[in-house]
């Protein structure tokens, strides 16, 4: 993983070179597609989902849980058990 601040605080800049792991996302889900075409051939949107994930991984896109609980519209109660 990258080291340093994560992707969404980070400025323009730093932003636009850290998207160059997007850049080889289509041509490993094309070049998976086409080996594991015979034994899976409905497997292209899967293996395109599994690169963009690893790609967010390299440029240190995470989100806080406070984000994620903000998105779903869930809260925790001091248990950390979820509220209704």
């Amino acid at each position: 993983m990258t080291e340093g601040k994560r992707y969404q605080e980070c400025s323009w800049y730093v932003k636009l070179w850290r998207c160059r792991h997007y850049w080889s996302v289509p041509f490993y889900t094309v070049r998976t597609h086409f080996r594991q075409m015979i034994r899976r051939p409905d497997g292209f949107w899967n293996t395109w989902g599994i690169y963009v994930g690893l790609a967010q991984v390299e440029m240190n896109y995470v989100y806080t849980s406070e984000e994620v609980f903000a998105r779903f519209d869930l809260s925790l109660n001091e248990e950390g058990e979820e509220e209704e």
